[in-house]
């Protein structure tokens, strides 16, 4: 298989008159071109904060219950707060009426902020790019066709 598939290359780069350095050229670029793509991919996918830690919404209510939090930030339904030792925590609270006065008569310093919204730019990128690098790489490909004469 491994031998089928180099007589392929070879087949293929001495059609086009590709020497090998040209074709480890190509290769290298195009490996780059998509690693660059999943790495801005991983880059505007991951939504969390760093230096945080995930919890569960009973965990929080016990640890305001024990006068562990020391702050939360209520955006939306996310809540980030801190602990007494500094350590910065992130939970995603269901509608409970009962969140607020638990907050106040425990002592903690509440702050509230509006949910968070994505940029329209970024959701247009999202969107939008997979289609544009298609595209492009059908554009690349029909004038790689067209250079052979």
């Amino acid at each position: 298989m491994v031998i089928y598939i180099k007589v392929l290359l070879f087949y293929f780069m001495t059609k086009r008159g590709l020497t090998l350095n040209q074709f480890y050229k190509n290769i290298s670029l195009w490996l780059v071109i998509v690693l660059m793509m999943v790495m801005l991919y991983n880059i505007f996918s991951q939504q969390q904060q760093a230096g945080t830690t995930d919890i569960g919404y009973s965990e929080f209510l016990s640890m305001v219950e024990k006068d562990r939090v020391q702050n939360v930030v209520i955006q939306g339904q996310d809540l980030h707060f801190t602990d007494i030792n500094g350590t910065r925590y992130k939970s995603f609270a269901p509608n409970d009426a009962e969140l607020l006065p638990l907050l106040r008569a425990n002592g903690v310093d509440i702050k509230a902020k509006p949910p968070a919204e994505s940029s329209w730019l970024m959701s247009i990128v999202v969107s939008w790019l997979p289609m544009i690098v298609l595209i492009g790489v059908w554009i690349f490909f029909m004038r790689q066709m067209q250079g052979g004469a």
